[in-house]
């Protein structure tokens, strides 16, 4: 069934949405899964005026943006991630946004954070705590390996499987992986090519 066959299955409903909702092409035509191409064709088609907008209480993207925006850090969020969350382009995204900055009703700042930026460290470890945990973790397990090869309970020339000292120190292989990067750094490591890391600190 092609795209117009699709529609007039739907019709009445798609007119009523078209007539008397603000919801923007996009969101649509993926309600009715058809293109936002399509609808605006439909739309021109049947000479369908479309109620106006009144930004902002009326506007269904309005109030999904100020929403964000409440939303704690919301400078840090990128405009890739809010445009995901609402289901907009890149045109309606820049539209209500620039609406909203004008009328003072979001930070200058909001949306306009590219995907590709660093968010500060700060922030980072506010926002996801998890992150920070696992730093700790990574130095934790670092010290701990780092002590046992000081201690000589690791000896020298003894090889280091990164499986056996995850079990061991009940953790996952990621953290056991970053500690050995790091040991090999220190000199208290070396890897050996096919063979496996070797402790080369000892006797």
């Amino acid at each position: 069934m092609g795209t117009i066959g699709q529609l007039r299955r739907v019709e009445d409903r798609l007119i009523k949405d078209l007539e008397e909702t603000t919801i923007p092409f996009l969101r649509l035509g993926k309600k009715y899964g058809v293109s936002r191409q399509a609808i605006f064709a439909f739309c021109n088609r049947r000479g369908i005026k479309r109620p106006k907008r009144e930004h902002t209480e009326k506007c269904s993207i309005c109030q999904g943006l100020i929403r964000i925006a409440k939303k704690p850090h919301s400078d840090f969020i990128s405009s890739q991630t809010i445009k995901n969350k609402l289901g907009l382009g890149k045109v309606d995204f820049r539209y209500h946004i620039g609406i909203l900055r004008k009328k003072g009703l979001i930070s200058q700042k909001f949306g306009g954070l590219h995907p590709r930026n660093k968010i500060p460290d700060d922030i980072l470890k506010e926002i996801f705590p998890r992150r920070l945990k696992r730093r700790n973790i990574n130095r934790k397990v670092y010290d701990k390996l780092k002590n046992m090869i000081l201690l000589g309970k690791l000896k020298n020339g003894q090889k280091l499987v990164e499986e056996k000292l995850a079990h061991s120190l009940n953790v996952s292989r990621q953290p056991v992986h970053a500690g050995l990067l790091q040991l090999r750094k220190d000199r208290l490591v070396i890897w050996k090519h096919r063979k496996g890391t070797f402790v080369s600190f000892g006797p």
